[in-house]
């Protein structure tokens, strides 16, 4: 009997033992699908940080802002109606004080076809350099074009006497009402009318003096 007693201890010893590892493994499964979830969500938040796209590059200056600076070319015809034609180029470095509000420093070269100077003066066709600076005021922007106003000083040095029984050595005042436009991304065009005077200002004997109608195109570049 004690035997049998013990048989049977032993048996139910075994299928409890059987129970419990086959509950612990039924866990096991149950809890895998639940365990493995939380790497795809980790997966797709890292690959989603790693394709966020980068931030976008910052909103250009709109032209004629403060602080901005261009870069400016211009030819210039001009004419007294007397006989008497200037031609003129300058490549010009602009910086805006404020906005739409523009000062320049540029160099320039000029050639004058003008009469044979009377006997004993001098003068005739001369050529020459020289510097200017001027103010130009965009006084209407809009996002492609825009309506300006300047006014400029310079010095010109020449060859021979310009005008015919003047000096070498002139200043060069001048004024003008222009238009700028967009003809591609940071250059646009510039178209101006206006007025051109050259004379020494009562630094010679003599103060001859040139006023002439004066046009100009030319290339502004952004930099």
């Amino acid at each position: 009997m004690k035997h049998s007693t013990a048989q049977t201890s032993l048996l139910r010893l075994a299928l409890a033992s059987t129970a419990l590892a086959f509950a612990h493994t039924s866990i096991a499964h149950a809890a895998e699908p639940f365990r493995l979830n939380f790497n795809p969500v980790q997966e797709e938040s890292t690959t989603a940080a790693a394709t966020t796209e980068p931030t976008s590059a910052p909103i250009p200056q709109a032209f004629g802002s403060a602080g901005s600076f261009r870069l400016d070319t211009t030819a210039m015809l001009a004419s007294n109606l007397n006989q008497t034609t200037l031609g003129l180029g300058s490549v010009a470095a602009s910086w805006f004080v404020a906005d739409g509000f523009s000062i320049s420093l540029a160099a320039e070269g000029l050639y004058a076809s003008q009469p044979e100077p009377d006997p004993g003066d001098s003068g005739g066709d001369v050529g020459g350099g020289g510097i200017s600076t001027t103010l130009r005021w965009h006084f209407l922007r809009e996002e492609t074009w825009s309506l300006y106003a300047e006014f400029g000083v310079g010095v010109l040095a020449t060859s021979d006497d310009l005008p015919n029984g003047g000096t070498s050595i002139n200043f060069t005042p001048r004024a003008f009402f222009g238009a700028s436009f967009e003809i591609a991304e940071d250059t646009r065009l510039l178209t101006a009318i206006g007025w051109f005077h050259i004379s020494n200002a009562q630094l010679g004997e003599t103060n001859p003096a040139i006023d002439s109608l004066a046009c100009y195109v030319g290339l502004s570049f952004g930099f």
